[in-house]
């Protein structure tokens, strides 16, 4: 059993219409497939989190309610290679159009069994890498508003 905590902002409370979402933070680590299925469990329509843009990801950041270097090892994030598109996409669906790569990797190429976390290292607070998918990270959810 988990809990859940909603992290409450204008971004939840605005115009559905701009693709608003609200965010979850899940009290239980898990592996990268226990992560999704988790998300999925909270409602029908929750995914691993996708980060669009430097300005989601940094409001991800800050919006986390809970001191961020708590998360050990990091958090995962819904990156995932598709095979038949042969691209990057997020667990959502939709396509990565950004990426957070440490700057000595910003080519990163994927495959299809990588796994990606962000990090909540201090020294490297958000940067995404790949990782073991087997590793229990922290977990954050995602849902549009419009799907709620």
């Amino acid at each position: 059993m988990f809990t859940t905590i909603l992290i409450k902002s204008s971004i939840c409370e605005e115009s559905v219409e701009t693709g608003d979402r609200c965010y979850y933070l899940l009290t239980k680590n898990a592996t990268f497939a226990e992560a999704k299925q988790l998300c999925r469990t909270l409602h029908s329509t929750a995914r691993l989190l996708s980060i669009e843009s430097k300005e989601e990801q940094e409001y991800v950041l800050i919006a986390l309610p809970i001191n961020i270097k708590d998360m050990k090892g990091g958090a995962w994030i819904g990156l995932q290679f598709d095979a038949k598109l042969k691209k990057a996409v997020w667990d959502s669906g939709l396509p990565a159009k950004y990426y957070n790569w440490p700057k000595s990797q910003s080519n990163q190429t994927m495959k299809k069994t990588d796994c990606i976390r962000m990090s909540t290292n201090t020294k490297s607070l958000g940067v995404w890498d790949k990782h073991d998918c087997k590793k229990q990270l922290s977990v954050v959810c995602q849902v549009f508003e419009s799907k709620l």
